[in-house]
Order: structure tokens, then C-alpha cells, then sequence
């Protein structure tokens, strides 16, 4: 019964998220106390999942990398706590490259000192914001510890409802262009002809579009070989939500005429 249990709320949970995301603004408010408290006291069983999740598709890199001669580079766009990031180090094959970025430095400082430590060597880790330029770049900050993951935590999109009351002071951070940076890391790993095998995980909160759609103007799109994405529509409302839903699709066409492998995530 207890096996049962477990796997009929593991079965339900995404559809209880989604539930809950398409609420309306106060009742989400209203309701997000009982919902971290849950989160709080479910991290040894999130763990369980979280580790259930990579190891699919670190099996389906690891398929994909052997059938490939040059490096292997992973990057991680929005390493959070670091808990993905460590999941896939422990789980794909050894001589992989990683690279993460982040944000809020403040915040995730010590999840980052900690992730080099445990890796020494092969873990290169930067606080810029994934961007289409370099430069500077406001960010907005929520800092909601959810569990495993600090959730929501900052994004350079402006305008979601979701948590409106937590983005509406913007912070200044340094930005990446991240297709400059995506070519610079592919010369830089390429032997002879052999480009590396290129894996990108992607959570940074709506600033996905604007990135890939960057890329792809950049021809620098088909440079990535498997893309980990999390798409974040459900975080807008009305008007906003149908555009980006629209952009959703399109960068969709854009992948698949790229040829890049993808995974959604969350």
C-alpha cells in the first residue's frame, strides 16, 4: 500500500502543479504557505525523484556522447542550488566539461563554493545572467526557498504575475551573450574538425526565448547537440502568457530545424 501510495502522488504531482500554477494570483498567494511547507518536508522523497529524473537522460547523453570522438561539455543555465548539476556530474560518464551560470550571488554563493569543492577541476561556475548580451541586465529576485531548488528565484523577465509581489524591485547583475560565449566554448573544446558534444540544461525562468531566439539569428543554435529545457509560459497571464506560449512554439520549430535533441524539463 505504501509503494502504491507513493507512486500514485509521484504520478498525480505534475498534474496538481499545473493546477496550482493556473490559479488565480491571490488564491496562489493564499494557498503557498501549506504548498512550501509540503515542499520543506518532502525533500528526502523530492531527492528520490529528483535522481529519478536525471538518470534517463544522463543514459541518453551518455549513449549519445559515445558515438561522438570530440570533448564532452555540459552546461548548466540556472544551477540553483547545484542539486541537478551534482546529479548529472554523478551521473554521466567521466570527461565531461561542466560550466554553469547564475544570477543572485548572494544567494547562491555558498551552494557554488560547495559545488567546486566537490568537483575539483571540472565545475567552472560564473554569476552573469544568460542574456543576449553582454553587458549589464536588471534581475528580479524572489529568493522562495522551495526544497532542493530556491524557486523562482531570479529572472530578467519583468511581468509575472506569479509572483509579482517578490519581482517588483529589480536588481542590477552582469549579463553573458550567450551565443558569443556558446561559439567561444565550441572553438575552444574543438580537436582538429571535431566540435565537442554540447549538452545545455536551460531553467532561467522566461529568459529561455529570448536566448534561443538569439541564438538562432546568431547561427550558433545547432551548435548544441541536447538541450534540458524548462519552459516558463505558465508564469505569464492573459496577453503576456499568449505571446509567450506563441514564442514557445516557434522556438520549438527552431530546435527541430536545428536538429538539437530535446528534453523538457519540469
Amino acid at each position: 500500500m505504501i509503494t502504491f501510495t507513493a507512486m500514485l502522488r509521484d504520478d498525480v504531482r505534475p498534474y496538481l502543479r499545473g493546477i496550482f500554477r493556473s490559479l488565480p494570483k491571490g488564491v496562489r498567494k493564499r494557498l503557498s504557505p501549506f504548498r512550501d511547507s509540503y515542499v520543506e518536508n518532502d525533500i528526502p522523497n523530492a531527492r528520490r525523484r529528483l535522481l529519478s529524473s536525471i538518470q534517463p537522460v544522463a543514459e541518453q547523453i551518455s549513449q549519445a556522447a559515445a558515438l561522438h570522438n570530440g570533448e564532452r561539455v555540459f552546461v548548466d543555465c540556472g544551477f540553483n542550488k547545484g542539486e541537478v548539476l551534482q546529479g548529472f556530474i554523478d551521473n554521466l560518464p567521466t570527461g565531461f566539461k561542466y560550466y554553469g551560470f547564475e544570477v543572485n550571488e548572494p544567494l547562491f554563493a555558498e551552494f557554488a563554493h560547495n559545488l567546486r569543492l566537490r568537483n575539483p577541476g571540472i565545475v567552472s561556475l560564473q554569476f552573469r545572467a544568460v542574456c543576449d548580451h553582454d553587458g549589464e541586465i536588471e534581475f528580479y529576485a524572489s529568493g522562495v526557498d522551495h526544497g532542493l531548488v530556491i524557486g523562482e528565484a531570479t529572472t530578467i523577465i519583468g511581468g509575472m504575475p506569479a509572483d509579482a509581489e517578490r519581482y517588483a524591485r529589480p536588481q542590477m547583475a552582469k549579463s553573458v551573450d550567450f551565443s558569443k560565449w556558446v561559439n567561444k566554448i565550441v572553438q575552444e573544446h574543438t580537436i582538429g574538425q571535431q566540435p565537442p558534444y554540447l549538452v545545455v540544461k536551460m531553467d532561467i525562468e522566461g529568459a529561455e526565448y529570448l536566448v534561443l531566439e538569439h541564438m538562432n539569428k546568431m547561427g550558433t543554435l545547432g551548435m548544441i547537440n541536447y538541450l534540458i529545457i524548462e519552459y516558463h509560459s505558465y508564469l505569464f497571464e492573459g496577453k503576456q502568457r499568449q505571446e509567450y506560449e506563441a514564442r514557445e512554439d516557434h522556438v520549438r520549430d527552431l530546435l527541430a530545424k536545428a536538429a538539437v535533441q530535446v528534453h523538457q524539463w519540469g
